[in-house]
């Protein structure tokens, strides 16, 4: 808060580092440019080692660059022109080899804002298999993710939709995305063909019922409480697990 620009990307660079500093060291100290942490010990330590994986947001060609050189990973922009994530992707994988790092053993994630429609031509949006055939193309450019984000779809998020019928749209769209394994009916990989992940993924039933066993007693109903869908969670489960509603 109240940080300049001009700063931001060294300020975020610099917040990373100590992020890992204390994440590993036994001992942690930092002092720089922006923070400053004393000798202490930090702890609980992560259970993923080193660190769990830091992906970061870029668009721009600086914060490109910074993802490759210190990332584990990078997520494309849902506003990205995606005629261009291809060459947005090479930028990331060329500053990791800069660096002395393999480009391979980071994570290209694609936000995909996916509106299934019965007609479109706009990436993402039109009938399920068209856009189960724009998310393989992801895998071709380099992908090896897709995050199938419904938020942006005014017939699931919107405040006017009801929740019951936006819940049931949701999961039958995330059912018929998921990736269907390679068989010798369909010798195509709908999607993942070029090792593309698609994410969430799985059964939803399974979904709900291990939310439901992790959540703490509460109503039965299958229906999110009110804060729930409110936070924009009512699409996973019936309620997140610490929910206490």
């Amino acid at each position: 808060m109240g940080a300049g620009t001009r700063d931001r990307g060294r300020r975020a660079e610099e917040f990373v580092a100590v992020l890992k500093t204390l994440w590993t060291a036994e001992v942690a100290e930092h002092r720089g440019e922006f923070f400053t942490v004393p000798a202490c010990h930090f702890g609980p330590k992560p259970v993923q080692r080193p660190h769990p994986p830091l992906l970061l947001g870029a668009r721009a060609l600086p914060a490109l660059r910074r993802a490759g050189r210190i990332a584990d990973g990078w997520i494309a922009s849902r506003s990205s022109d995606p005629a261009t994530l291809g060459e947005l992707l090479a930028t990331v994988r060329g500053a990791a080899e800069d660096a002395g790092r393999d480009p391979d053993s980071l994570r290209y994630v694609c936000r995909a804002s996916v509106q299934v429609r019965p007609s479109g031509g706009a990436p993402f949006c039109g009938p399920a298999e068209k856009i189960r055939d724009d998310l393989a193309r992801l895998g071709e450019l380099g992908f090896t993710e897709a995050f199938v984000d419904l938020n942006f779809d005014p017939e699931i998020a919107s405040v006017d939709v009801d929740a019951e019928a936006a819940l049931g749209r949701a999961e039958a769209i995330l059912e018929e995305l998921a990736p269907r394994r390679r068989s010798r009916a369909d010798p195509r990989l709908s999607v993942g063909r070029a090792g593309l992940a698609v994410r969430p993924t799985g059964d939803s039933a399974g979904r709900r019922a291990r939310s439901a066993a992790a959540a703490p007693s509460r109503s039965s109903s299958s229906a999110p409480c009110v804060s729930c869908r409110t936070r924009g969670w009512g699409m996973w489960a019936p309620c997140m697990p610490w929910c206490t509603r």
